[in-house]
């Protein structure tokens, strides 16, 4: 039950984090502010690792290859997805840009059944469908 505590915690952050988004891009370009968010990022997340002792004891050093890769390849999809949501939020409404920005975990589902082997219920599949529904009824234009 733990999970639920910090998903909890990781979805109000994110809605705080777009608010904020959306005031700081109204004269900012969004790839300068991606940048300016990567930095302050990297910034705070040494700061809280030195502080849990997270960077000692040669925790880097267990580190192997193939976990290198993946923290690369996800740091670089991660650059990416804030480089595409700022630009869509420069341009668009907060409320229909984070709504279909949902659409992610669509695809998050899928993807962790195709290439992690997670089962995918029929329960899932229908909740995909409707995140797919709700993103579609909020995005178009009325």
């Amino acid at each position: 039950m733990t999970w639920l505590i910090f998903v909890l915690l990781s979805a109000l952050t994110t809605s705080l984090s777009s608010i904020f988004d959306k005031f700081a891009i109204k004269e900012a370009d969004s790839t300068l502010a991606a940048t300016l968010y990567a930095i302050i990022t990297a910034l705070f997340l040494i700061g809280f690792s030195l502080a849990f002792r997270k960077l000692n004891n040669g925790n880097i050093n267990t580190l192997s290859i193939h976990s290198i890769f993946f923290i690369l390849l996800s740091g670089t999809m991660y650059g990416l997805y804030w480089l595409f949501y700022l630009q869509a939020l420069k341009h668009g409404p907060l409320g229909k840009v984070a709504i279909t920005d949902t659409i992610g975990l669509l695809f998050t589902t899928l993807l962790s059944a195709i290439i992690l082997g997670e089962s995918l219920q029929i329960r899932q599949m229908i909740g995909a469908v409707f995140i797919m529904i709700g993103a579609y009824l909020v995005s178009v234009a009325i």
